[in-house]
Parts: structure tokens; sequence; C-alpha cells
């Protein structure tokens, strides 16, 4: 039989610039108390990488209070670069506002991305908390998502030196992106 449509993923490095450039992403958002995100692109293996920040604003991208959502024609865009680049889609990471607890919400469970091996992260106090160890990081496998505990996280989440490429997206298409934000 050939290889998994999904390969399994043991770990993931995550260079610093991707945290950097995700908070950047968020933060115009946050401070009028609306959800936003980035998508995470890199290579699919054991040991995956991120290797790329989509920030996700405008046609086809909702951020509003309390919701954050990426229409199809925004994910096929993605999709589309992230073909065009050898690159595929490794997770999210999205805020949720200030008070709003920092773990997926039964929204996000029922309508996230649901690949196998998929990384779901949350960033608490509307993008603000900027210390990714209190960010909810979640996989999704066996048809549901789970929470790293910490010792988990600790063991499968490496913060890495290294650049990024960063573009900016949404469903008119894509560019790309400097890493400031708005």
């Amino acid at each position: 039989m050939g290889a998994s449509v999904y390969p399994p993923v043991a770990a993931w490095q995550i260079p610093q610039a991707a945290i950097d450039a995700t908070l950047a992403a968020v933060a115009a958002a946050g401070r009028s108390g609306r959800e936003s995100g980035v998508f995470w692109l890199g290579s699919r293996e054991r040991m995956s990488i991120v290797r790329g920040v989509v920030r996700l604003h405008g046609p086809g991208v909702t951020e509003a209070v309390g919701r954050w959502v990426v229409s199809p024609e925004a994910y096929g865009v993605v999709g589309r670069l992230a073909r065009e680049h050898e690159l595929t889609l490794l997770g999210g990471a999205h805020t949720h506002g200030a008070g709003v607890p920092v773990r997926l919400s039964g929204t996000d469970r029922k309508y996230g991305t649901r690949v196998p091996g998929m990384l779901a992260v949350v960033i608490g106090n509307d993008g603000a908390d900027r210390n990714p160890a209190r960010w909810s990081w979640n996989t999704f496998n066996d048809g549901e998502f789970s929470e790293l505990d910490e010792p988990e996280r600790d063991r499968r989440i490496t913060i890495t030196d290294g650049s990024v490429r960063l573009w900016r997206a949404n469903a008119t298409g894509a560019s790309v992106w400097s890493g400031a934000g708005a």
C-alpha cells in the first residue's frame, strides 16, 4: 500500500519568526476585540517544520467578536499558495477574546480543520498573550481534537531559530506580506 495522504506527525518545529508573525497578524483585530488568525504552512513529515505564515484578512474572512471564519474560497487560495510553494497546511492559530477560555470552543471543535495531525492553536486575550506556553495547543486525531498537556507540548513542540515566508490571503488571492500589522 502507498504512502498515507496524511503522514503521521510526531513533532513540530516552529521558528520564533512564525510566532512573531502570528502575533503581528492578529494584533489589529485583537485591539478592537475581534478574533483573528493565521495558517501555518510547511513540510509535513514525522518532524514537521513550519516554513510559512499566512495572514488571513479581507474578503472571505470574518473577523468578529467571538468569531473567526475562513470561507471555502479563502481556504482554496491558501491551498493553491501552498501547492505553488511545495508546502502543506500544518495548522492554524487564532485568538479568543479577553476572559474567554484559552482552549478550543465547541464551534472550533465542530468547524475547525479536521485533518489528522493538524495543529489547532488558541491564543488568549485577543492575541495579546505573547507567551506560547500559555496558548492552547491541540491536534486532530481519531475523529476529535485533543489538547496537548504541558509535558506532551514540551516534547512535541519546539520553538526554533530560523526564518519563515510570509503571505497575506483572502478569497480574492494571495500576496507577499511584510510581517507588519494591519
